[in-house]
């Protein structure tokens, strides 16, 4: 099929992400089950409208743009005044349900792989390469999806201290994870003995160095919008201004090999924690600042979740659909057991004790962005064909997860009360 104009193509992409959200909402379902089923049908597998090489290529920019805004708007939903009591509970949650995640998929990836895996991919390979993979991909699965999350909070207009409690686990999780990853691929390289003459001390410290960098970025940021939204009183005006502060953040940070997820989220802390009182909407609930990204999100979450199911190769994920498998099952368990436990220890109410696990088994832009990185990291003529298959093992729990995690997000939002 020729491939349509790139100005036509971004117009159906926007379009055909719209119509096929209507037609979810239709048969009761969430709008975000529709975008991705448009990116599925439209995309590379199967219309081919959407090709493969726009996909992975042009339209990769559209997908960090939009994984950044997400990330400022998860910050600004982060005011620590009206949080203060909550802070506890929250750090106790994110941290339990993040190490349960790592480990479950870790121990279990382990001991499972070998018998998941042909020998003869790995025979060439250290002995512990099974469990460099293992360890990625537990550090991987500590990640939520915040997209995923925030597009179904948005629609169903969920509101009170569940959703303030899935926020900040949500974000603070997925900062750990970053966290957990630097570690993990780290370790993972030099489990493949390709740390060369690095010393392990001075490979530690290398994710520690990133993290702060970007935490920096973004709280320069987040301080120089601030100043400049003094300025700013048009709705029209302060659009543009906050999307250029957002890039130019994310940019940054992508350039210099840092988080641009953790430094818009930085930015987006800063800003709503800082902003003055009378930018404040009593109406809409929110500062005005977040509130005109707010009226641009729908259209985000279209292409975001449009471009993820375009990115779904089924070939790759049913070669690994037992891994695929497993992977999701051990996670969903970790995440699940660790948000109870972490619910039981910080003394939350009974309905985050009970459903605040299912909010958080969506995996997608996160988890995929981290294994796509250990396989570029890992990039060895011998270890291609052992990467390869863990990124289509992410790719089909990716794909379970995306199909199946909105109905179960919804259920547990009705269930506590938030919607």
């Amino acid at each position: 099929m020729e491939e349509f104009p790139l100005l036509l193509s971004l117009g159906l992409l926007l379009v055909l992400s719209m119509a096929c959200g209507k037609l979810a909402n239709l048969i009761h379902a969430p709008r975000m089950v529709g975008y991705l089923i448009a990116g599925v049908i439209f995309g590379p597998s199967f219309a081919g409208v959407f090709s493969y090489e726009r996909v992975h290529g042009e339209y990769s920019m559209l997908v960090d743009m939009s994984l950044a805004i997400i990330a400022f708007s998860i910050g600004g939903h982060l005011k620590l005044d009206t949080m203060q009591d909550a802070l506890g509970r929250i750090s106790s949650i994110s941290l339990l349900q993040a190490l349960t995640s790592t480990v479950f998929v870790l121990v279990i990836m382990y001991f499972t792989l070998p018998y998941l895996v042909a020998e003869d991919v790995y025979s060439g390979l250290p002995e512990t390469a099974l469990l460099a993979v293992a360890i990625i991909l537990g550090a991987a699965s500590a990640a939520t999806a915040p997209a995923t999350i925030m597009s179904l909070l948005k629609e169903y207009d969920a509101k009170g201290n569940f959703k303030n409690v899935l926020l900040g686990v949500m974000a603070l999780g997925d900062v750990l994870t970053i966290i957990f990853y630097g570690f993990a691929i780290t370790i993972a390289v030099t489990l493949m003995g390709e740390a060369g003459d690095i010393g392990l001390g001075e490979a530690m410290m290398k994710p520690v160095i990133k993290l702060g960098s970007a935490f920096a970025i973004g709280a320069v940021g987040g301080y120089i919008l601030r100043q400049m939204l003094h300025y700013f009183e048009d709705e029209t005006q302060v659009l543009p201004l906050i999307l250029g502060a957002i890039l130019i953040s994310a940019g940054l940070s992508r350039w210099l090999e840092f988080s641009p997820l953790l430094t818009t989220m930085v930015l987006g802390l800063v800003v709503v924690n800082t902003i003055p009182q009378r930018k404040y909407s009593k109406e809409a609930g929110s500062y005005d600042a977040f509130l005109v990204i707010d009226r641009i999100s729908e259209a985000i979450y279209g292409i975001f979740f449009l471009l993820a199911g375009a990115h779904i190769d089924f070939t790759l994920a049913l070669q690994a659909g037992g891994i695929a498998l497993v992977l999701t099952l051990a996670r969903f368990a970790g995440k699940i057991s660790g948000a109870f436990a972490g619910g039981v220890v910080s003394g939350s109410d009974v309905n985050v004790r009970r459903y605040l696990g299912l909010t958080l088994l969506p995996a997608a832009g996160v988890m995929v962005g981290l294994t796509l990185d250990a396989s570029q990291t890992l990039d060895g003529e011998n270890v291609r064909r052992l990467t390869d298959i863990m990124v289509s093992a992410v790719l089909g729990a990716t794909l379970i997860c995306e199909i199946i995690t909105p109905f179960i997000i919804r259920y547990a939002l009705r269930k506590a009360g938030a919607i």
